[in-house]
């Protein structure tokens, strides 16, 4: 096994040790090739204890954001064409599919912050509940979005290209962002449902950092018109703690790790509210995305 190639680990020895440990390890053996992931996905569902009554369990990662479902692999053409893909977790499979997240509203800030001061992402959510509802919609997967770079400008060229106000406020800008969202993971959702799955989510689990935004929880479950649960924030963080439980026997289970997981950490609740306008706002994003 791989274990079994490393060499052993020296207790306390300091970060540059393992460094050059491991580098010159490596580099002696020409014909070994690893990939190592950027981020460790594959486990942050074992930070989150919720499955609907056929227990599916739907959630949205909401930070690149991934929309996942624990199923059997699926590689027909319907999953090929609505590019979603399956990858292997700790005891499941995940059929995922990766949508904006909120690199959108971090690029705004990023360059807000260049050209001054600019509140923190909670304050921005407070401002933007002040302001008008779907005043500027877009599409978050429109390709210009997706490299690092001035994204208020961009924000601003695709509105005036559809016909739509010119956000001018970080405000306007945040409440677009975050509605925007919210539209675009019903859009997912209902492709998912109708080509995919063939039956409805009852019920959407956000977890990840932008789970920790309850303006975005109370979008999202307006916009799918289904109960959103949210929480918690550090799904990877706490997935990689209990499988290293597991690992030293201090669990024995994957369901042993979910319930302890479910007893220690609060999850909470958002409605639907106002549906009649999100679906009006929702046959208007529709046409935007292509």
């Amino acid at each position: 096994t791989v274990l079994e190639m490393l060499p052993e680990l020296i207790a306390d020895a300091p970060h540059a040790h393992y460094k050059n440990m491991v580098h010159n390890y490596w580099r002696k053996q020409p014909n070994f090739h690893f990939q190592c992931g950027v981020k460790v996905t594959s486990i942050d569902p074992d930070g989150v204890n919720f499955t609907d009554h056929k227990g599916q369990a739907h959630k949205i990662a909401c930070g690149d954001v991934l929309l996942s479902i624990g199923s059997r692999p699926l590689t027909d053409e319907d999953s090929q064409r609505a590019n979603w893909s399956n990858e292997g977790g700790v005891g499941y499979n995940r059929y995922q599919k990766n949508i904006m997240g909120m690199w959108i509203i971090q690029e705004c800030r990023r360059i807000w912050l260049k050209d001054g001061e600019c509140e923190d992402f909670p304050t921005l959510a407070k401002m933007a509940e002040g302001e008008a509802a779907f005043r500027s919609l877009f599409d978050p997967d429109d390709a210009r979005f997706m490299p690092q770079g001035d994204m208020p400008a961009r924000i601003c060229d695709y509105c005036r290209e559809t016909g739509q106000p010119v956000p001018v406020t970080r405000a306007q800008f945040a409440r677009a962002i975050y509605e925007s969202l919210a539209l675009k993971y019903r859009w997912a959702i209902r492709r998912l449902e109708r080509s995919i799955l063939g039956e409805p989510i009852e019920c959407l689990h956000i977890v990840g950092g932008g789970s920790n935004n309850d303006m975005l929880n109370r979008m999202t479950a307006s916009a799918i018109g289904r109960p959103v649960l949210a929480g918690p924030g550090e799904g990877t963080a706490i997935g990689n703690i209990m499988l290293q439980a597991r690992a030293a026997g201090c669990v024995n289970s994957l369901q042993e790790m979910r319930d302890m997981i479910g007893e220690a950490i609060e999850i909470e609740t958002f409605t639907p509210e106002d549906t009649d306008a999100w679906n009006a706002a929702y046959e208007r994003i529709k046409s935007l995305i292509k």
